[in-house]
């Protein structure tokens, strides 16, 4: 019997779903996951999802620099929003990055306990679907959504994942069938449907047009962030236990 693969709109639901015994998949595409995956692509030692923006500070120092937003705007005196873009002006190598969001990293901390907790995003969407599937375990994909409703960008992608993971997981649950049907749509209606949801517009009317688009470009790190409750880091590159 293949293990099931269900998926969550938003983390006010994720406590109806069985996460102990799953390995929970992260999704804030717009823009938190594709920031985390962004970062351990280009170097750095680990992410430290935070919730609030008062213990994020306190995590500054010249091994650490410290990223937030609230509603889409870079939070004041932090080192950088919550733009995956940013992070390519800056050097990795040995520096961890505290990050703060609206969404994505209050959803991290929402999902524990749990089997394991990865991160998913359009860029390391192949490299995801195949570690979950080699892992043979329940998943949950936690769609982070926007202020405890759905959005359309994440069950975009927890459909692609479902349909990823098909040939080695059953969809447990009718949402993940309905995130599977989203999936199936062109790339035209997708691309069409997405520009007239609420958090694209918010986001572009910030000036954040860049960054929608890479947040949408896939395969882009062939990484696969893990959260031990303390930081993110690449399960990729850590020996197996």
């Amino acid at each position: 019997m293949k293990p099931s693969v269900r998926v969550c709109l938003t983390p006010a639901l994720i406590s109806q779903h069985d996460c102990r015994s799953s390995i929970v998949v992260v999704i804030d595409v717009l823009r938190a996951t594709t920031t985390i995956c962004t970062a351990l692509g280009l170097g750095a030692s680990g992410v430290i999802p935070v919730e609030s923006e008062a213990e994020c500070r306190t995590y500054r120092n010249a091994n650490c620099r410290i990223a937030g937003e609230r509603g889409g705007e870079k939070l004041p005196g932090f080192d950088l929003g919550n733009s995956p873009l940013e992070l390519l002006k800056h050097d990795w190598h040995n520096i961890r990055l505290a990050l703060t969001t609206t969404n994505g990293t209050r959803a991290l901390h929402a999902s524990m306990p749990c089997r394991h907790l990865v991160v998913g995003a359009f860029a390391n969407r192949t490299v995801l679907a195949g570690w979950l599937a080699a892992q043979q375990l329940p998943v949950v994909l936690h769609c982070a959504g926007w202020r405890c409703e759905p959005n359309w960008e994440d069950t975009w992608l927890a459909g692609e994942l479902v349909a990823r993971l098909l040939p080695t997981h059953e969809p447990g649950d009718d949402t993940a069938l309905l995130a599977l049907s989203i999936a199936g749509l062109d790339a035209a209606t997708l691309r069409e449907r997405l520009a007239a949801t609420s958090h694209y517009q918010r986001l572009l009317r910030l000036g954040h047009a860049a960054d929608l688009d890479y947040c949408l470009q896939a395969d882009t790190q062939a990484v696969v962030p893990r959260f031990d409750g303390l930081l993110l880091t690449d399960v990729l590159n850590q020996p197996a236990v």
